[in-house]
């Protein structure tokens, strides 16, 4: 059986893995992989669908595809909008709570800091930016003009009250879903540890954690209320004593293999290879994950924190650990990216003596 995703970075790289360990082929229509996953030709026909961002997911669902793939009978308009969604689940959570949000309006100068974000996740065939921080009136202007001089219009924007503090914890229910028959339902809740510098998301490391704040449940609810069958990643913040909903990712997130080591039982479900065994497993054991490339990159750069996390990891909770991509393959990646460039340069300076 042969499959297919359209991108090739580290959440298609997982899948590429957790397809091939079941004898099922994975392809990317990706012109320049990023990763080592082969390249679809003409001449493969492929039954699943696999997506890791929501403008080929819009797509397969608007065009009615006839390949199998999930979330499939969803309203994708109101899922892969970050405003309508939240708006309409406000009244589907006990504990948690929806960010103070509103319409963008020019003349705003109340409660700073916010932030400005896409109510989609792609505009104009592009891929748009987690959001803009405005902590004062002129950044709130200067942004919205940004966007104006870009081709954009404020319309298919909102802001949001940027309620993110030292102190904040970035927590994600996640796993795979079917409102219909629960007992293959699977899932976890992890809590991110290390994320991207100088950005407002992005996980580098993250580990499983205990429930303490009931989020499995709140997220079933919300689930639920979607009639929804697929893979998931639903985030929250919590903050100063609150916990607020983010957003709902319909599709295979960052961290998807975090799920390879427990039976495979993640890609299992989607392909619907899953057996009454792989339904005694629905929560995770402690896990810990780690982006391989930026591992690689900061021993490269002899800047040795997330080694000595990752070693303190393996260490002390000796239990599941996960580096994606592998480190075989986030070394190449890294050679291809940072070193092999400088090497030709230096070659071409050779040369030319």
């Amino acid at each position: 059986m042969n499959s297919e995703v359209n991108t090739s970075y580290i959440n298609a790289f997982s899948l590429f893995i957790a397809c091939k360990s079941l004898g099922i082929k994975l392809f990317t229509t990706h012109q320049k992989p990023f990763t080592p996953i082969p390249k679809i030709k003409k001449s493969i026909s492929t039954e699943y669908l696999f997506f890791t961002e929501e403008k080929s997911l819009r797509e397969a669902i608007k065009s009615d595809s006839k390949k199998i793939f999930y979330p499939r009978e969803i309203d994708i308009d109101l899922i892969d909008n970050k405003y309508k969604l939240s708006k309409s689940l406000a009244s589907n959570f006990n504990k948690v709570k929806i960010i103070p949000q509103e319409e963008i309006n020019e003349n705003y100068e109340k409660n700073f800091p916010v932030i400005i974000k896409s109510k989609t996740s792609w505009l104009n065939g592009r891929e748009t930016e987690r959001g803009w921080i405005c902590n004062s009136k002129n950044e709130y202007l200067q942004n919205l003009n940004n966007l104006k001089e870009n081709g954009y219009k404020l319309k298919d924007f909102f802001i949001q009250k940027w309620i993110k503090t030292k102190n904040s914890r970035n927590l994600s229910v996640c796993g795979f879903y079917d409102f219909k028959n629960k007992k293959r339902n699977l899932h976890t809740l992890v809590e991110r540890i290390e994320e991207l510098e100088n950005q407002i998301s992005g996980s580098i490391a993250l580990e499983t954690v205990l429930d303490k704040l009931g989020l499995i449940k709140e997220s079933e609810k919300l689930l639920d209320f979607l009639k929804y069958k697929g893979p998931y990643e639903i985030e929250f913040i919590e903050t100063e004593g609150n916990t607020y909903f983010l957003e709902l990712n319909p599709r295979f997130w960052m961290q998807n293999s975090i799920f390879y080591p427990h039976k495979n039982g993640l890609v299992k479900r989607y392909l619907n290879l899953d057996n009454e065994e792989d339904h005694k497993i629905q929560t995770l054991d402690y896990t810990f994950w780690i982006n391989g490339i930026f591992l690689v990159q900061s021993i490269v750069l002899f800047r040795l924190k997330y080694l000595y996390l990752l070693l303190k990891k393996v260490l002390i909770k000796r239990k599941f650990i996960v580096i994606s991509p592998p480190l075989s393959v986030s070394f190449l990646i890294v050679f291809n990216l940072n070193i092999a460039p400088k090497v030709r340069n230096l070659l071409r300076i050779l040369k030319s003596r």
